[in-house]
């Protein structure tokens, strides 16, 4: 009896085993046909995808590079987390360089424009939205806050416990900064055009709105803003003041417009004065508004008789001229590539210019406080420059961006205020921003590799 058991257990084991070992050999079987499966997939995937590199430019100064893909493949194209973008470029010096620029969505950001409330300067980081950096200590900024905001952050106002941005494509937005480490977004109002500049006063936001005028929000209850009226302008509206009962809109090509918002909800445009250049920023002291005009530098304008602006006087910058604050007897201008500009205004007819700081970056913004003006420099950051003696700007500190290369973005082609395209269809364009930093000195061409998740990609050649 007891063989008889131990026969059947001997079978039982046997039996056991031989089944294991079937399953084993049948989950063997399936993982091959998987792998061969997602292998087929994946060459089925790459024969679908096909890529032209259209074209591929990197600015003056070596910090950005942007590149034009068009999908000429059947398949969408996607998981841009994955793409590679290889960099191969000989120096001034003539050696060979090599740089892999990964993804990297969280790379530095660029200021375009500041507002000063408090301790904090409020920063319009593109397409970082707003940023929050601490200058109780102006020798040792510290970002101490950010909030993200859909489009790109072109400008920035502060009015009481709220910072409104000009976005870009996406209006409007209003952040909750009364907690300056944790702002908050909690309200939105879109514009019609593109969203430059913002001014704010009383009740009401006044928005420089591109290419359809000026705009007027109401915001007394910040989370839901509202527009009431509008007036449109010939130009492109990028910048506005809000004086008394006027805006006064820096209009790009057709100069200032001056438009009487008395009754917000019905402003009318009632004076104007065209200016030699484009005018992108305007300031108001006094009787005058300041313009800074592109590649014209300063321009002042006698605005004592709204309804007849006239030009009182200029003064011409080496740079281009995008923003400026007035303070005292002087006109500070954010002036491009140039930096920043100090011009003696104590007799508007005649400015002179007395002093002037060469940032490493692109001014693009300023706002005084006190004994600083705070630039906002591109990819340089914000600069903490020192007036205390006009003549004389010294750069005290800045907050900088830390060195990173990375692909920083994929975008919808010609409409760079939106951002991070996720598909791009067959036969649809896209454009690749890389951030360079720190710059390089590319000799006289360079190319560029771009490369999708599944091995397909594309090569340009670039020239300086």
């Amino acid at each position: 009896m007891a063989t008889a058991i131990a026969t059947l257990f001997s079978m039982a084991l046997i039996l056991f085993g031989a089944l294991t070992l079937t399953q084993s050999s049948l989950s063997s079987l399936d993982r091959v046909q998987d792998s061969w499966r997602d292998m087929g997939q994946r060459l089925g995937e790459a024969a679908r995808t096909e890529l032209a590199s259209l074209d591929a430019t990197i600015c003056d100064v070596g910090v950005t590079l942007t590149v034009t893909v068009k999908n000429e493949g059947s398949t969408k194209l996607s998981d841009f987390d994955r793409w590679d973008v290889i960099l191969q470029y000989e120096d001034t010096q003539g050696d060979y360089h090599a740089q892999w620029c990964p993804y990297d969505p969280d790379t530095p950001w660029d200021a375009r424009d500041v507002a000063v409330s408090g301790p904090y300067v409020y920063v319009a980081a593109e397409d970082r939205g707003l940023r929050v950096i601490d200058v109780s200590n102006p020798a040792d900024p510290e970002e101490v806050g950010s909030c993200d905001t859909p489009g790109f952050a072109y400008g920035v106002a502060v009015n009481g416990s709220y910072a409104y941005i000009a976005d870009g494509a996406s209006g409007l937005r209003v952040i909750d900064v009364s907690d300056p480490t944790n702002p908050e977004e909690v309200g939105a109002c879109d514009t019609p055009g593109t969203a430059y500049g913002v001014a704010v006063s009383g009740s009401y936001a006044y928005v420089a709105d591109g290419g359809s005028g000026l705009r007027v929000i109401n915001v007394s209850s910040p989370v839901a803003p509202q527009e009431v009226g509008f007036c449109d302008t010939p130009g492109t509206a990028y910048g506005v003041a809000v004086s008394g009962s006027y805006a006064y809109v820096a209009d790009g090509a057709e100069g200032l417009r001056v438009i009487d918002v008395s009754n917000p909800t019905n402003p009318q445009q009632v004076g104007s004065s065209d200016t030699p250049g484009t005018a992108y920023g305007v300031a108001v002291s006094g009787s005058y508004a300041y313009m800074a005009d592109g590649n014209t530098g300063l321009q002042v304008i006698d605005i004592s008789l709204p309804s007849n602006p006239r030009k009182a006087g200029d003064c011409d910058t080496p740079g281009t001229a995008y923003d400026l604050d007035v303070g005292g007897d002087y006109a500070y201008v954010a002036d491009g590539a140039s930096g920043l500009r100090v011009i003696y205004v104590f007799t508007p007819t005649t400015p002179t210019p007395v002093g002037a700081y060469n940032t490493l970056g692109v001014s693009y913004g300023v706002e005084l406080d006190g004994s600083y003006a705070y630039v906002a420099d591109d990819w340089q950051g914000v600069r903490v420059i020192d007036i205390s003696s006009p003549a004389w700007p010294t750069e005290v500190a800045a907050y900088d961006r830390p060195d990173q290369w990375g692909v920083r973005g994929i975008y919808y082609a010609g409409v760079p205020e939106v951002f991070e395209q996720e598909i791009v269809n067959p036969g649809e364009e896209v454009v690749i921003e890389v951030n360079i930093y720190p710059p390089v000195k590319i000799g006289t061409s360079g190319r560029v590799i771009v490369a999708a998740p599944n091995g397909v990609h594309a090569s340009i050649v670039f020239n300086r």
